[in-house]
């Protein structure tokens, strides 16, 4: 464990106070030149956030999820607003997927990999990255398990939602220590794995390995478009984190229509609620079940897609359906509220940026804040200032009266 999480964990007491920590993924953004050199948030009619920010019990500031400078994925993103630096703590998108299958098919020692089924062309270059964002890749995965075959090697592909899967490599020597496939851009052809150091026997052969399922996978998927090609990327195996209950002395639940996201608040020790299809779902499932934790992480996927696609004016709208939504949350009467995103997806970039985002508090003793909206120019100047994302757990405990005094390791 390391310092920051032994402090917490040493100090971190339980009590009957509820935390409610809402992540809005890609929420941050650039100002586009189209749209007036606005971001979206201050494009955005958010009447509810912007309310909410004015009131005296709301203070506002800027986080880097990880650090400055750092363009943040997904999992690294999450794993840090919840204090699990990602410097530290290495975990690859590949465990992080496999973790919301609730599975004992997936054992230790077992790689696993982020695969992304994607559009090529017929020079093998790659249209899409996402193939359209299909709705599921089951027939792909179905057809990838029953004619991929290489000797020697048990591969398993599961499908997860939309065009997202996992790559399993289970038994033998297996490495994590190897290369992603996916060029990151449209245009080029699948990379080559390799071995991050060369060298490393059980890495050169796992690359091997995952090249040869690339080269099958072409051929088997060829003619099932738009889901025609595969990507991967992410390898890892399965992690051991410190609990996140145990750290920080709560009983805490995760919603999220995605399953990614369960699988980082299930790696680090989070009870997951399942049953919610999108936004409106987990937002019912928050209240009915809002009694049997004091510490809840909920999860709204949509800014990100929209970011992600160039879409300002479809992420505008994924921001405003977020608002519109608000109030019932707020109905709910947590003890304390924090809203901020995981990274920045600005639609002008069109992909995850180094960027700082806005992050809102609110609690009682809260200090003055005269933050006028829910926007990156507004909570640049709050109280709460710049942070980084181990920052943000110790300061919910300590507005909850969850953190005692610290008086030095004994």
């Amino acid at each position: 464990m390391d310092a920051r999480l032994t402090l917490i964990s040493r100090t971190s007491v339980p009590n009957a106070k509820k935390i409610l920590l809402v992540v809005i993924d890609g929420l941050g953004g650039l100002a586009h030149p189209a749209y007036g050199n606005q971001t979206e948030l201050q494009y955005a009619r958010l009447p509810n956030l912007d309310g909410w920010v004015q009131q005296r019990t709301t203070a506002t500031g800027w986080i880097y999820p990880v650090r400055r400078g750092v363009v943040p994925g997904s999992g690294a993103g999450h794993l840090g607003l919840f204090g699990y630096d990602p410097l530290y703590y290495n975990v690859g998108r590949g465990a992080l997927e496999a973790a919301d299958l609730e599975t004992d098919e997936i054992g230790r020692g077992d790689v696993t990999g982020r695969m992304n089924f994607c559009t090529v062309d017929a020079e093998g270059k790659v249209t899409d990255r996402r193939a359209g964002r299909i709705k599921d890749a089951v027939r792909q995965a179905d057809a990838l398990n029953q004619h991929v075959r290489i000797p020697g090697v048990e591969i398993q592909v599961i499908p997860m939602k939309e065009h997202r899967g996992v790559l399993v490599l289970k038994g033998g020597n297996w490495s994590p220590k190897i290369t992603d496939t996916d060029p990151q851009q449209v245009g080029a052809v699948p990379l080559g794995s390799r071995a991050v150091t060369a060298g490393d026997v059980a890495a050169e052969k796992t690359a091997e390995v995952v090249n040869e399922f690339t080269r099958q996978a072409m051929q088997v998927l060829k003619e099932m478009g738009p889901a025609n090609g595969v990507l991967m990327r992410s390898f890892s195996t399965a992690p051991d984190l410190p609990d996140f209950n145990t750290v920080y002395s709560v009983r805490s639940a995760a919603i999220s229509a995605y399953p990614l996201y369960r699988g980082i608040a299930r790696v680090v020790g989070m009870d997951i609620i399942k049953g919610a299809a999108d936004f409106k779902e987990e937002v019912a499932l928050l209240a009915q079940h809002r009694d049997a934790y004091d510490f809840f992480f909920l999860h709204y996927k949509d800014p990100d897609s929209r970011g992600e696609d160039g879409d300002f004016i479809g992420k505008v709208a994924a921001l405003e359906r977020f608002d519109a939504a608000f109030p019932d949350i707020l109905d709910m009467q947590f003890d304390v509220l924090a809203v901020t995103g995981d990274h920045a997806t600005p639609s002008v970039m069109s992909g995850h940026s180094h960027h700082p985002v806005p992050v809102a508090i609110a609690a009682p003793l809260m200090p003055e804040d005269n933050t006028a909206a829910f926007d990156e120019p507004s909570c640049r100047l709050g109280v709460l200032g710049q942070m980084e994302g181990g920052d943000l757990m110790p300061q919910l405990l300590c507005y909850s009266g969850k953190m005692g005094k610290f008086e030095g390791f004994a």
